[in-house]
């Protein structure tokens, strides 16, 4: 019990819990949506802005995951802040081609980790899958 207590706790000095997950994932998809246009009109600088604020939002993620002891998804979501935070490099350079590639990467592992903790559809809403979290 006490464990439930300090890990919700932590959870909370984090600013993200179970019940703010869900936010904190519409955030990630429109902005990643804002980041797959960017790159195919060419707008860089936009794109890089994106890419950065992914970055900045899987590092919540990452968190999130660690306080829940799932290694495999801290991996994944380090995986895809890391790959964002290149993309973002890459376009801030002015190279289009291979922020998309990083950016492209860096989704495959949000894919990953939907697969493994996420269940529902886009008609009926998603959530986890049972025992995928502590709270």
């Amino acid at each position: 019990m006490l464990g439930l207590i300090v890990g919700a706790s932590y959870l909370q000095a984090q600013g993200l819990t179970a019940a703010d997950y869900p936010a904190k994932m519409k955030m990630v998809a429109q902005t990643n949506g804002e980041l797959q246009k960017a790159l195919k009109s060419g707008a860089t600088a936009d794109a890089a802005a994106s890419a950065k604020t992914l970055a900045g939002l899987f590092a919540d993620v990452e968190k999130f995951w660690a306080a829940q002891k799932k290694d495999d998804a801290v991996k994944l979501a380090a995986s895809a802040r890391m790959g964002f935070a290149e993309a973002a490099a890459a376009a801030a350079k002015g190279d289009a081609m291979a922020a998309q590639m990083a950016a492209g990467n860096a989704t495959a592992n949000c894919k990953q980790c939907h697969g493994l903790y996420r269940e529902g559809n886009a008609q009926d809403g998603f959530k986890f899958k049972a025992g995928a979290v502590t709270e």
